[in-house]
């Protein structure tokens, strides 16, 4: 999950991970790589709406071993995206463009003002055998929908119709954030369904 407060989230593409790209001519802008898109199984009324950008992965300084996905516009994509202008923002298919022709590592779907969904980011809950964590086992459980497998292959994206009762929740000891439209984000997406969901 990403703001654009300083144009990218707290949290690392990559959740931490080191992957060496599995992706032969996505940007290639380091040895890292978010997990190739998937877009036929990304829900089609997601797909409907005008709320996509295009991400790069980018090195986050801060943190080395780290990296950040920044946002761009799919209709220009040498141009940085903002999640508090959706003139910035694109279709679906536009994205999808973008990223077909190697000018992007992902796709992210902006959440800013979007009072009838809410998106859910569990960090680091699968290990490495493809096992989730007893927190994330449980939170699946509890809410049957659209879950994927998020760009760093190592945690969850779920999306879901409603609202949060409250302001946005990022809890970064757990790893569990829920946005619900409150603040300036977009989720990435890959399109990769979770087992059983």
């Amino acid at each position: 999950m990403t703001d654009d407060r300083s144009a990218v989230s707290p949290s690392a593409a990559t959740d931490g991970q080191d992957l060496k790209s599995p992706v032969a001519g996505q940007t290639n802008n380091s040895t890292y790589a978010a997990l190739p898109l998937n877009p036929d199984d990304i829900p089609e009324a997601l797909k409907a709406l005008r709320r996509f950008v295009v991400f790069r992965l980018a090195k986050k300084e801060s943190k080395p071993g780290k990296r950040d996905k920044v946002p761009y516009q799919p209709e220009h994509p040498s141009r940085k995206a903002s999640t508090r202008e959706p003139s910035t923002w694109s279709t679906f298919d536009k994205a999808i463009e973008v990223y077909s022709t190697d000018r992007a590592d992902g796709i992210g779907f902006v959440l800013t003002d979007i009072k009838t969904l809410i998106a859910i980011d569990l960090d680091n809950c699968i290990d490495t055998n493809g096992k989730l964590s007893e927190t994330a086992s449980e939170i699946v459980g509890a809410l049957p929908g659209y879950w994927e497998i998020s760009p760093s292959g190592r945690g969850l994206h779920g999306i879901f119709e409603g609202s949060l009762p409250g302001p946005d929740i990022a809890d970064n000891d757990s790893g569990v954030e829920m946005y619900g439209g409150g603040s300036a984000r977009f989720i990435t997406l890959t399109g990769h369904l979770w087992c059983g969901t």
